[in-house]
């Protein structure tokens, strides 16, 4: 899977990634970013990936909000373009009709407080993107696991 967007680096640490997160979020909107995204797969769906683990997800990482792409041709420069081998995920969403934030939030704190093996490679956020605002969005993570 190739992905194309927007990186920052970011540490759960003092919730920082929750603040550095939503300004990605917000500056993806705001500017129309995925609009500039060439060769997209799927424009309904908008993806968070995390990647480039210091260690756990108590380090430092890499996070990229962009599009599924059939390949890098003709990449904006402001943007990095990832390549996301074929692993073994595990799934993990929410049902409940909450705000993205929340359920996004919760759905985290099952993956951390959950004994699969992770192997911090990439993890993925799948977010539809006609709910995305809405009081029941869709979305599922993808953790990969060893």
């Amino acid at each position: 899977m190739k992905i194309i967007g927007l990186k920052i680096v970011t540490t759960n640490e003092n919730y920082q990634s929750v603040k550095d997160q939503k300004d990605l979020w917000e500056r993806f909107f705001k500017e129309n970013i995925g609009d500039r995204i060439p060769n997209k797969l799927n424009a309904g769906e908008v993806l968070g990936v995390y990647t480039d683990y210091e260690s756990d997800y108590r380090g430092k990482y890499s996070f990229v909000v962009g599009y599924e792409v059939a390949n890098f041709n003709n990449l904006p420069k402001d943007m990095v373009g990832l390549t996301i081998p074929s692993a073994k995920y595990a799934s993990f969403n929410n049902d409940e009709q909450i705000t993205i934030d929340v359920k996004i939030g919760k759905i985290w704190q099952n993956i951390w407080e959950s004994q699969i093996e992770r192997t911090y490679k990439f993890d993925l956020e799948v977010y539809d993107l006609k709910t995305f605002m809405s009081t029941n969005p869709i979305v599922d993570i993808y953790i990969g696991i060893k």
